[in-house]
């Protein structure tokens, strides 16, 4: 998929208030989560996503808008997301930044309220960043969970984390294990680095060393050099442990 293409499909968000960006989604990131549309066994609606990606990546943001606008007033949950963060990014024009962010905010809510996880996890960041005025730690929990039931590789981190440091939430090192490996499995290199720390020390996970060493190798082929220096540490116990074993007695 070309880069245009990658940007279309997971459009970064980004509040605007007093001129002031608030929040942005980068794009590696949104990438990672793979969205993708939301779509129907229906010719014509694929017909018109296609439109409106076509559209889009034209520059013709009006033509983009109005083609987001036909799906989303059909329900689609993709299209209310890719129309919040048009707002949001300027592609459609405001008289101020505040109206440009209500209805960024309001298109994302539509979509999130459909269970597209990744407007959901968006709304997670917003609302524990206090993009809307005060932090709601409650509601950026609580979208963040609905996303990580989705298998939302971000979602299940950030929600992870909440339970393990006790944010927006009851504090539960066991459940945020859980969620730590899930998003582990779905391959995010910073969860797979914290299980690896959980089954090497116990926290969170029962200690295993088979797995810790599983995990750690995972993030290591990834390129973290943390993880590679730890299976490298690794390497040498074990070939002192043969040459130990090797001696006679």
């Amino acid at each position: 998929m070309t880069s245009t293409k990658l940007r279309f499909y997971c459009l970064s968000l980004c509040f605007l208030i007093s001129t002031v960006c608030l929040f942005t989604v980068p794009v590696a990131q949104a990438a990672a989560v793979k969205t993708q549309p939301y779509v129907q066994d229906s010719r014509q609606l694929q017909a018109q996503i296609a439109q409106a990606q076509s559209s889009y990546e034209r520059g013709r943001y009006r033509q983009a808008q109005r083609q987001f606008q036909t799906l989303a007033k059909q329900g689609n949950a993709w299209a209310m997301y890719n129309l919040s963060a048009m707002h949001a990014q300027g592609e459609i024009k405001h008289r101020s930044s505040l109206q440009a962010a209500k209805q960024s905010l309001f298109w994302l809510e539509k979509s999130a309220t459909l269970n597209y996880s990744q407007a959901q996890y968006v709304l997670g960041q917003s609302y524990e960043g206090g993009q809307y005025g005060e932090k709601d730690l409650l509601k950026a929990v609580t979208y963040y969970g609905l996303a990580a039931q989705q298998g939302h590789g971000g979602a299940q981190i950030e929600f992870a984390t909440a339970l393990f440091l006790g944010r927006g939430i009851a504090q539960d090192f066991n459940l945020a294990g859980e969620w730590y490996l899930a998003a582990a499995r779905t391959g995010e290199l910073e969860a797979q680095t914290v299980v690896a720390r959980m089954f090497e020390t116990g926290e969170g996970r029962p200690q295993d060393d088979r797995l810790a060493r599983y995990w750690y190798q995972q993030a290591a082929k990834r390129g973290d050099l943390p993880s590679q220096a730890k299976m490298f540490a690794y390497e040498r116990e074990d070939a002192k442990a043969a040459g130990s074993s090797s001696k006679p007695n």
